[in-house]
């Protein structure tokens, strides 16, 4: 690595650290105060609460350092113009695409980084965290009590359980659709309900139907209606509160073999939502690249002084803008509007586009 590049690194590196623990701060102050009270009543140990915020650390990492690439690209370019070392850079022969590339190779880095954090050690982090969270900071609050849609769940013994809505107040399942597989994880039995009351041990299904399934996956003799039967199960009501949690911190192989075992079992909401979440385990940590990509051209145009910061502000604002139109375009893929792959990725495609479109205009 040449002396400049090293020197153009260094100018990155030190504020987007500095970003990373000020947004992990910030995030961490937050949240402290949010649980205060609760701390407070319960008298919680210092070491609870210091593992509690470590195990949140890894979380907040990846998802602050886009964040931090943005406003270190921003500082760290807008300093080289205010003293003057852009024009010496540029001077010397050096194209912008050239000056460019070393905060590239830092975004593909800390993008590589940020996968590798959110594969390997945020699944055991969060689920570390939630655990102290229910044992020591949450002792005896009252359970969720909104209704929870489109859930689905795998049991012990490979029974998949879907349901389109879930009241963990009365512990009563809506359009209940349950599969079981045999060894080979193929479906041999297909059961539906339209409604499932938990009791007694067991699930308690009230109108449905019982289909036996060949490996086809096809219907294999005359269905079996009932009014009202017994479904034993080592699911629990308890377990879909945290169905979807445990899908929401699965690593990228994780969540493509449940994806795997979801398919074609009638479950669209749900493969859906995280067909989704799957993508966004790819493109979330190369947003890194994006931002220091739209970044960079707003605020090399700018001279000096209030233009700086006008740079910028205009940059600050296009971050936000990336922001909003991601997180859009993925609840639009989340609802079914659009497909997963196209609503994940539509966004860093355009924004990406946008930002090189910039910089060759800027050279």
């Amino acid at each position: 690595m040449k002396i400049v590049d090293r020197y153009l690194v260094r100018s990155f590196v030190i504020p987007f650290l500095l970003c990373i623990v000020t947004f992990s701060s910030i995030a961490i102050v937050i949240d402290l105060f949010n649980r205060l009270d609760e701390i407070l009543k319960l008298k919680t140990p210092l070491i609870t609460l210091v593992l509690f915020y470590l195990n949140f650390i890894p979380f907040t990492f990846v998802q602050t350092s886009p964040v931090a690439a943005l406003v270190a690209c921003l500082y760290s370019v807008g300093h080289l113009n205010q003293n003057h070392e852009m024009t010496a850079l540029r001077a010397s022969g050096l194209s912008l695409f050239r000056i460019l590339m070393p905060f590239l190779f830092i975004g593909f880095l800390v993008g590589f980084l940020s996968f590798w954090i959110n594969e390997t050690v945020v699944p055991g982090a969060m689920s570390h965290l939630n655990k102290i969270k229910e044992e020591k900071l949450e002792i005896g609050k009252e359970p969720k009590k909104t209704e929870l849609k489109n859930v689905a769940l795998f049991a012990q013994e490979g029974d998949l359980f879907y349901a389109t809505t879930y009241d963990p107040v009365r512990r009563i399942l809506k359009n209940l659709v349950i599969f079981r597989d045999n060894e080979l994880h193929t479906p041999i039995l297909k059961v539906q309900a339209r409604e499932a009351r938990w009791g007694d041990g067991a699930w308690i299904l009230s109108h449905g139907s019982k289909y036996r399934l060949t490996g086809g996956g096809k219907i294999a003799g005359d269905p079996v209606f009932f009014v009202k039967d017994r479904f034993p199960s080592s699911v629990k009501p308890d377990d879909f509160l945290k169905a979807k949690l445990q899908a929401d911190t699965m690593n990228f192989r994780d969540l493509r073999i449940y994806l795997k075992k979801l398919k074609g079992r009638n479950a669209p909401s749900v493969n859906q939502r995280l067909s989704v979440a799957l993508h966004q385990k790819i493109a979330y940590p190369f947003v890194n690249v994006i931002t220091i990509l739209i970044g960079f051209p707003f605020v090399f145009r700018e001279k000096r002084g209030a233009s700086v910061l006008r740079g910028i502000g205009l940059s600050g604002v296009l971050g936000f803008s990336f922001y909003a139109v991601f997180t859009l375009a993925s609840t639009l893929g989340v609802q079914g509007i659009l497909p997963a792959s196209l609503a994940v990725w539509m966004t860093p495609f355009l924004f990406g586009t946008g930002g090189a479109l910039l910089l060759w205009f800027a050279r």
